[in-house]
């Protein structure tokens, strides 16, 4: 059932999934005190019955569904939310991914494909003073699943970016396997070793002007290959990973100044200095109806 988040306690984990038909299980204003009572069980989708008995499994009471958790049909509900979304999957234990998916009734686990290739790992002596490999792990695989992660349905929804850049730790279930990443490293069920923590994961601390800046133009630039099912939710999209790269500039006294429709005050001149790839694969056209000033990169569809 739905309860007020005030009435948590304890780890919650959250969901991150691609919808799919939009008729799917929601809350609406009319559907509210319905879903306080209860749901039952055979009318929640499969991927959302998965990551119930996920979090269950870890022994979590609750789980942060966007369908269930936002009153669908209410404005000022859906403003409320949207703006605390950030803060929500920050604070999750857990999001769970439902990587491979693309609509809601497809599910989270997949079976294994035969010819995935166990890593294995093999220790190499140096070949001379002059080379630098000495005994580092070298791991032989066909094609790295991270490459798959990006190229999956649910990361080509513009709402998952903030989703997983904001995440402590995340789970992604693809076709070949489960692959789990936090802000020290991430592993997969073949490689249990772990590697250096994926750059779009944002660090606590550290992290200078520079830094700061290349990582919000690569985040706007990863944005941009992406889809939004209503194209006016450009900035509120972003507005939750916009609110923590302040603050963490804030943090270390780099003050990165206002942020205008997506750029900063503090670096406005060369955040201006975006432009749409011209590649034959991209659509580039203003929006519609007005979303940002023109010398946004928000005001157009097309990737940055």
């Amino acid at each position: 059932k739905v309860v007020d988040a005030e009435a948590v306690q304890g780890p919650y984990a959250c969901l991150s999934y691609c919808w799919g038909d939009s008729r799917n299980l929601q809350t609406t204003k009319s559907t509210l005190q319905e879903r306080r009572r209860g749901i039952s069980w055979t009318s929640i989708p499969k991927t959302l019955q998965d990551a119930i008995e996920i979090t269950r499994s870890l022994g979590m009471g609750h789980i942060w569904i966007d369908a269930l958790c936002i009153i669908q049909d209410d404005d000022a509900d859906w403003r409320s939310e949207s703006a605390r979304m950030g803060h929500i999957y920050a604070n999750a234990e857990l999001t769970i991914a439902a990587t491979w998916g693309s609509d809601a009734q497809t599910g989270i686990h997949k079976n294994r494909s035969e010819t995935v290739t166990v890593w294995q790992r093999q220790e190499f002596a140096a070949a001379s003073t002059k080379t630098s490999l000495g005994d580092s792990p070298i791991f032989a695989r066909r094609r790295f699943v991270h490459d798959n992660i990006g190229l999956s349905p649910l990361c080509q929804r513009g709402w998952t970016l903030q989703e997983h850049i904001l995440s402590r730790r995340i789970v992604h279930f693809t076709e070949q396997e489960a692959w789990f990443a936090c802000r020290e490293q991430d592993a997969n069920c073949e490689c249990q070793y772990g590697r250096p923590v994926m750059p779009m994961f944002v660090r606590p601390a550290n992290v200078g002007m520079i830094p700061v800046t290349r990582m919000w133009r690569t985040i706007v630039q990863n944005y941009s290959y992406r889809e939004l099912t209503n194209p006016s939710d450009k900035l509120s999209a972003l507005a939750g990973t916009a609110q923590m790269l302040h603050q963490k500039a804030e943090e270390q006294r780099l003050p990165l100044g206002r942020y205008l429709a997506g750029l900063w005050n503090k670096t406005f001149r060369k955040d201006l200095l975006w432009f749409v790839s011209r590649s034959s694969a991209c659509e580039f056209r203003h929006a519609e109806r007005y979303r940002a000033p023109s010398w946004s990169w928000a005001s157009v569809n097309g990737q940055i």
